[in-house]
């Protein structure tokens, strides 16, 4: 069960990487960071897979808790990309006015 659901987050990272290198840069630049922050934390949970399949203990803990750290950024990255995004299209507008 671990075995496959580290394989399906690695094709999700394979996937996102495939993706992102056909399209070139985001339209959005907000979207870049988003989508490294997933990826990432696609890998970091692949990795605490594997770490429980194999029974890794002494780096278990350290990737659990690193894990949870790149997860929580995750939706941080999120609002800054919208607030980055709004503050470009508030600043478009003020240019259009003048």
């Amino acid at each position: 069960m671990r075995s496959g659901l580290g394989a399906l987050s690695l094709v999700g990272i394979a996937l996102l990487a495939r993706r992102r290198r056909a399209n070139g840069r985001p339209f959005r630049t907000a979207l870049g960071p988003l989508i490294d922050a997933f990826s990432l934390g696609l890998l970091m949970i692949a990795l605490l897979l594997l770490a429980g399949l194999f029974q890794w203990t002494m780096i278990q803990e350290t990737v659990r808790l690193a894990t949870f750290a790149v997860i929580g950024t995750a939706p941080i990255v999120f609002l800054v990309g919208l607030l980055a995004a709004q503050l470009s299209r508030a600043s478009a507008a003020g240019c259009s006015k003048r």
